[in-house]
């Protein structure tokens, strides 16, 4: 899957970064509805893989409340993987594709968080497909994102104290 054109551009990178290192500790609400549907569907010693870990935000606050599980991140930009394993311990991170990336052993939980809507309807399916596949019987996929069935022009906006503008383009 070749990279968006915003993810190649060195500013947009080092900004995302600096915005995500906002909640290197503090959980977003998307951050805490993860972790709500995590308990439900998890373990305490479960696999999870995070697909579009980003800089490890997510993995860090599940660690938390999981200690005893086995978590991995993926992500397919390598800044992004860079950041997130110089602040995780006993997490594993790795530069990947989501649409063709194969796990060593099934997992019990795998995550998209907002991972999925750069993609193409077929990259979509691969994605999922690649998902599905890597899931050990009665795993959990637990998605979010934003899709839209058309070519995209947004922009993220944060409201939680400060507003910060990120476009996003694809």
């Amino acid at each position: 899957m070749p990279l968006p054109s915003f993810y190649t551009t060195t500013q947009w990178v080092a900004d995302y970064i600096e915005y995500q290192r906002k909640y290197a500790t503090q959980a977003r609400e998307s951050d805490r509805a993860f972790i709500k549907l995590i308990k439900e569907a998890g373990k305490p010693d479960m696999k999870l893989l995070d697909i579009g870990c980003n800089t490890g935000n997510l993995l860090r606050l599940i660690q938390r409340e999981f200690p005893a599980s086995v978590l991995s991140g993926l992500d397919i930009v390598p800044d992004f993987v860079l950041e997130a394993g110089g602040a995780s311990k006993n997490i594993q991170y790795e530069i990947g594709d989501m649409c063709s990336y194969k796990a060593e052993s099934p997992l019990d939980v795998i995550t998209f968080n907002a991972a999925m809507m750069c993609l193409s309807d077929a990259e979509l399916l691969s994605a999922l497909m690649a998902a599905k596949k890597n899931l050990a019987k009665g795993g959990t996929l637990i998605a979010f994102d934003f899709f839209h069935p058309y070519c995209q022009n947004m922009e993220v906006r944060e409201f939680s104290g400060e507003d910060q503008v990120l476009p996003m383009r694809s």
